[in-house]
């Protein structure tokens, strides 16, 4: 996650996207979504430890990758650099509808696998 860092504010004044952060949470929203789709079809629930390492991918990994507060940190910090709060708007929206856009398509694809 903190590699990923280095992808946020390029000094090109054109892009203004913090890639690194969102990129870390894209990637936590994908690993939740396929701990959650697989623990909810059912398939390791006959052993206590692989539903226990389900759980803690989905909590523990997802949940250190996922950045929450680096992404309000670089909310504001878009609205200071950028006139007005249209771009950092833009931004969360963007990360937020993204998030639940490929959670959902992953979940899908994971709960219907054979």
């Amino acid at each position: 996650r903190w590699k990923l860092a280095d992808f946020n504010f390029r000094k090109n004044d054109n892009d203004w996207v913090p890639w690194g952060t969102f990129c870390a949470n894209m990637c936590a929203v994908t690993i939740a979504a396929i701990a959650t789709g697989i623990n909810d079809r059912r398939l390791f629930h006959s052993s206590p430890w692989l539903s226990g390492l389900i759980f803690c991918l989905n909590t523990g990994l997802a949940g250190s990758m996922s950045t929450v507060s680096s992404m309000i940190k670089e909310t504001a910090i878009l609205e200071e650099r950028h006139i007005g709060i249209e771009k950092s708007y833009r931004y969360a929206l963007g990360t937020c509808f993204a998030g639940m856009a490929l959670g959902l398509a992953v979940y899908a694809i994971t709960i219907r696998a054979v």
